[in-house]
């Protein structure tokens, strides 16, 4: 290679050397920008997506709930009740006591699926202290969609049972619990369940909830001793930035897995740029800077 060969080689890793560098110190300078500018074009597209999330909440509650029905064993024609037509309540009640086989039991209350009464809850309430988890599931489903009754101490009674199944299904029912205090109460005991499946229908049915049914169980699940529901919890949080949701956020520093405390860290740096050793360094920033963030945390500048 001649010297001029080597002399314009050397002039030109210069020159890409110095266009990298440039390159860099305008990123850096211009970073700043990005995660306000990311979460304005997110936010621009919050309202899709919200839906989008409880379409998703919604179907995986549903395709639980096909799971659980197709886990009774049904049998065909094998059965006569006593009265033609839709049975009454108390009618049902009595001649459940005096079976003894589970297909049986589970064919009579198939009969009370166009039922809607105020009695049904009890009813169901009662059949929960049957033997058989699956006589105990096919009572439950006579739940779906009715209006009628007060169903929220029959879910809370399902929610104990010693059948992981039954709890499953119990907490998908939960979507129809109307009393927002009543609904965060069941759901906070979901997510207190040993049972991964049963946590996580919980967490689908308060996704599909309002915020302010939302906030009291994130403020609970952000200190839950199961990983899985403690990384949902930040996550569903972003979707509901206030002032009132990133304090739960800031909770989840105090937690004593770092890993975790790491996680939430990634949180707080996409809404706000910044990362904290601890809940105490978090909380006074916060109380100094917190006028500064409107209510959907963006900087008012």
């Amino acid at each position: 290679m001649g010297k001029n060969s080597i002399i314009f080689y050397t002039i030109a890793a210069v020159a890409v050397f110095i266009t990298v560098t440039a390159l860099g110190i305008w990123v850096i300078y211009q970073n700043d920008d990005i995660p306000e500018s990311d979460r304005r074009i997110a936010a621009a597209d919050s309202e899709m997506t919200g839906k989008k999330k409880k379409n998703s909440s919604r179907q995986k509650i549903e395709q639980r709930k096909r799971r659980l029905h197709n886990k009774i064993k049904r049998k065909k024609h094998s059965y006569k009740p006593v009265n033609t037509g839709v049975p009454e309540i108390d009618s049902v009640a009595e001649e459940l006591k005096g079976m003894s086989i589970s297909e049986d039991k589970i064919e009579l209350l198939d009969q009370l699926d166009d039922v809607d009464s105020p009695a049904l809850p009890e009813l169901v309430k009662s059949v929960l202290d049957d033997d058989d988890p699956e006589v105990r599931l096919a009572a439950l489903e006579l739940l779906e969609d009715k209006k009628k009754g007060e169903i929220a101490d029959c879910l809370n009674k399902a929610l104990d049972d010693p059948d992981e199944d039954v709890r499953e299904y119990a907490a998908t029912l939960l979507y129809g619990i109307e009393d927002k205090e009543e609904a965060a109460d069941l759901l906070i005991k979901t997510m207190d369940d040993s049972s991964e499946n049963v946590r996580e229908a919980g967490f689908d049915v308060v996704t599909d909830k309002e915020p302010d049914v939302q906030l009291p169980v994130f403020e609970q699940t952000i200190h839950s001793p199961y990983k899985d529901i403690k990384e949902n919890t930040a996550d569903a949080i972003l979707d509901i930035p206030s002032h009132k949701s990133v304090t739960t956020l800031f909770e989840g520093l105090k937690d004593p897995d770092q890993e975790f405390v790491e996680y939430v860290n990634s949180k707080l740096d996409y809404l706000f740029g910044k990362e904290f050793k601890n809940y105490d360094e978090a909380i006074n920033w916060w109380n100094k800077n917190k006028d500064k963030f409107d209510e959907d945390l963006f900087d008012k500048d």
